[in-house]
């Protein structure tokens, strides 16, 4: 008896289709089969994780946080607000809009931001290291030519404030020539 060899036969390109997309969709997640957090996600149902989320935020607001008792001292009368100050210091690891680098020192620049008297704010709210500041031609466009130092930022005390001469308006101009004429530009 003559030995008949095995017929090949050819899968369709159907068969093909579903067996490629079969391995796209499970592209990746070989991985994520030891990941035991992805299982559990996984196990819960959708409507379940909402629910729970819910119960989370109704004893949030079930649950208001009791005010803290204020004493006062009948001498010096009910606590005072912190008066808020005009100007801002450039905070230590910030960066100077300017050259870029962080600044090291806890007051290491000034921030161009005011606080009017009408409590209304102006300034675009970035910092400039001294250096850059104390640089006279440096990027003056950036910085323009009203200019302060780390001493009489420091001098003016709470009052102080500093902006870019384009963040100015012809009142801070003004407002700005009165705090500061000795160094005023």
């Amino acid at each position: 008896a003559a030995a008949t060899a095995p017929v090949v036969v050819a899968p369709t390109a159907e068969e093909e289709a579903k067996k490629l997309q079969q391995m796209w969709q499970n592209l990746g997640k070989s991985w994520q089969a030891d990941v035991p957090a992805l299982k559990e996600m996984e196990a819960k149902p959708a409507k379940k994780k909402k629910k729970e989320a819910a119960e989370v935020n109704k004893e949030k607001i079930d649950k208001p946080e009791t005010p803290k008792p204020v004493t006062i001292d009948l001498e010096k009368g009910p606590p005072q607000a912190k008066e808020k100050t005009t100007g801002k210091w450039l905070p230590k690891n910030c960066l100077c809009a300017v050259c870029r680098n962080k600044v090291r020192e806890e007051k290491g620049g000034v921030v161009c931001r005011r606080r009017r008297e009408d409590g209304t704010d102006g300034g675009c709210r970035r910092g400039v290291c001294w250096k850059c500041m104390a640089t006279p031609l440096a990027e003056s466009e950036k910085i323009g030519k009203l200019r302060t130092s780390q001493a009489d930022f420091e001098k003016m005390g709470a009052t102080a404030w500093w902006m870019h001469e384009a963040c100015m308006s012809a009142e801070d101009t003004r407002d700005y020539a009165r705090m500061a004429p000795a160094w005023y530009v």
